[in-house]
């Protein structure tokens, strides 16, 4: 993970093990969720950034099955792509307030780590 080094939000669980103690990870950094954001200079990134912080929410979501953005028909899924996921565990919504887009991050006991889906269009 590369240091914050600059404005901007990021979303990070804390999990803990038995052979890792305890570990933040990050989900999110808004400071890499643009191909273009690395090409802007410093002061337009700024101002990027700091609409981020207002622009976000996050909820639980209970454990469960649930549709994916293409498995709802708001795009053909790609090559790989679930129409649905199950949440063994409770998992989080990760959404801007003004849009549909949001996207699910949950814990996959197989692959031993955090993945997200797109859930809203």
């Amino acid at each position: 993970m590369q240091p914050h080094t600059g404005a901007g939000i990021g979303l990070f669980v804390l999990v803990s093990d038995t052979v890792n103690g305890r570990q933040a990870i990050c989900l999110y950094n808004s400071e890499t969720d643009s191909a273009n954001i690395g090409k802007m200079n410093a002061a337009k990134r700024e101002k990027i950034q700091k609409i981020y912080r207002g622009f976000y929410g996050i909820r639980i979501v209970k454990k469960g099955i649930y549709k994916t953005a293409c498995g709802k028909g708001f795009f053909d899924c790609i090559q790989g792509e679930p129409e649905q996921i199950k949440l063994l565990y409770p998992g989080i919504n990760f959404f801007p307030y003004d849009a549909g887009f949001e996207k699910c991050y949950y814990w996959d006991s197989k692959e031993n780590k955090f993945l997200s889906q797109q859930t809203g269009d």
